[in-house]
C-alpha cells in the first residue's frame, strides 16, 4: 500500500507529456499538450504565432503559469521561460527561474496549412508575492515573447503595437500631408512668381512697344507736319508764281480759246496773246518751271525721270504744266492741242505711271 502511494506521488510530480511531435525530451515538472490538424479554410492574413494567457496560480508548493500557443505553418523552439514578479521593463524587476530546464521543438514550416494548438504549463518556485502585476517572458529561437498576467496589461500589450502602428501611420500621413502642403505652397509660389515675371515681361514689352509706337507716331506726325508745311509753302510759292506770272496769260488764253473766231477780239488781243504764249512755250520758261518744281517738290521731275526713264518729252512737258497748276485750257493753248486731246493724254499718262514699277508712282499720280 505504501508502495502504491509512493508511485502515485511520483506520477504527480513527474509531468506527463501529450504531444504529436518531438516527445523524446525529458520535461519532469512542466506539462505540454499539443493538438495538430490541417486548416480547412486557409487564410494567409492570420498571424503565424499567437500566444494567449491560460492559468496562473500557486499550488502544491509551486507557482504555475499556463499559456496557449497557436502555430500556423510555423516552427518554434521554446528554450525556457522567466517569471518576473513585476513588469520586466522595470529596473526593479527580478525573475524566477524554472524549477526544471525546458527545451522543446514545435510545428512544421513545410506545411503552411498545418496548425498546432499547444498548451504549456511552466512551474516556478513557490512565491508568496503572487500578483497580477507579474509577467512571463518566453524564451524562443525567434525572440522573446512577454505574457502579462494582468488583463489590462495584456490588452495594452495587444493593442499597443496596433496603436503604435496607427500612430506611425498617422505621423507618416501628417508628414506626407505637410510635405504635400509644402510642395503645394512651393508650386503655388513658383506659379505666382512665373505669373509675376511673365506679367512684368509683358508689361515691360508693352511699355516698350507703346514707347516705340509713340516715338514712331511722333516722328510720323512730325513728318506729316513738315510735309504739310512744305505743301503750304509750295502752294504759296506756286500761288505767288501763278499770280505774278500767269494771271494775265490765263485770262488771255481763256478769252482766246473761247472767242478765237470772233474778228473783234482777234484784232485786239491776238498779237499780245501770241507773244505771251510764245514766251511761255519757250525752252527757257519750261526749264524755269521745272527748276521751281524740283526745288519746292522734293525734286519731283528728277525722280520721275529716274524712276520712269521711258517717259517722253511731251509727257514730261505735260507733267510740268500739270504740277505747276496751269488750267486745262492754258495747257491746251501752250501745247497746241484740243481739250479732248488733253484729257486723253492726261489719262494715258496716268495709266502709264500707274502700270510702271516706280516706287513713288502713287505720289506722282496724286498731284497730277
Amino acid at each position: 500500500m505504501k508502495l502504491l502511494k509512493f508511485i502515485y506521488l511520483t506520477i504527480l510530480l513527474v509531468l506527463p507529456i501529450q504531444m504529436l511531435g518531438n516527445t523524446n525530451k525529458h520535461i519532469p515538472l512542466d506539462t505540454v499538450e499539443v493538438i495538430t490538424f490541417r486548416d480547412t479554410v486557409y487564410s494567409g492574413n492570420l498571424p503565424a504565432i499567437e500566444i494567449s494567457m491560460g492559468t496562473y496560480h500557486n499550488f502544491h508548493g509551486a507557482t504555475t503559469v499556463g499559456y496557449k500557443m497557436i502555430l500556423r505553418g510555423e516552427e518554434l523552439d521554446i528554450k525556457g521561460a522567466l517569471l518576473y514578479k513585476e513588469d520586466p521593463e522595470s529596473n526593479d524587476a527580478y525573475p524566477l527561474q524554472l524549477i526544471s530546464p525546458f527545451d522543446i521543438h514545435f510545428g512544421d514550416s513545410t506545411d503552411n496549412r498545418r496548425i498546432d494548438h499547444i498548451y504549456v504549463k511552466h512551474k516556478f518556485p513557490f512565491s508568496d508575492c503572487f500578483s497580477e502585476d507579474d509577467s512571463l517572458v518566453i524564451i524562443t529561437n525567434k525572440g522573446n515573447f512577454t505574457l502579462y498576467m494582468s488583463e489590462d496589461k495584456r490588452s495594452a500589450a495587444k493593442y499597443t503595437p496596433m496603436l503604435e502602428s496607427l500612430n506611425k501611420e498617422l505621423s507618416d500621413t501628417e508628414s506626407d500631408l505637410e510635405n504635400t502642403r509644402n510642395k503645394s505652397y512651393m508650386i503655388i509660389a513658383i506659379i505666382i512668381s512665373i505669373c509675376l515675371i511673365v506679367t512684368l515681361i509683358v508689361f515691360l514689352y508693352f511699355r516698350k512697344y507703346q514707347r516705340v509706337k509713340s516715338e514712331q507716331m511722333d516722328k510720323l506726325l512730325m513728318l506729316i507736319s513738315e510735309h504739310e508745311m512744305n505743301n503750304r509753302q509750295l502752294k504759296a510759292k506756286v500761288s505767288d508764281l501763278m499770280r505774278n506770272s500767269f494771271n494775265t496769260i490765263n485770262q488771255l488764253c481763256y478769252d482766246y480759246f473761247e472767242m478765237a473766231d470772233t474778228s473783234f477780239l482777234r484784232n485786239s488781243i491776238y498779237t499780245k496773246v501770241e507773244e505771251e504764249i510764245e514766251r511761255l512755250k519757250s525752252h527757257e520758261q519750261l526749264s524755269q518751271f521745272e527748276k521751281v518744281l524740283n526745288e519746292n517738290c522734293d525734286g519731283i521731275i528728277l525722280r520721275i525721270e529716274a524712276q520712269i526713264p521711258q517717259i517722253s518729252d511731251a509727257d514730261k512737258t505735260l507733267l510740268i504744266y500739270l504740277y505747276s497748276g496751269l488750267s486745262a485750257r492754258t495747257i491746251c493753248v501752250l501745247m497746241d492741242i484740243q481739250l479732248k486731246t488733253f484729257y486723253m493724254r492726261r489719262l494715258r499718262l496716268k495709266n502709264k505711271i500707274e502700270s510702271s514699277d516706280a516706287p513713288d508712282k502713287e505720289r506722282f499720280i496724286s498731284i497730277m
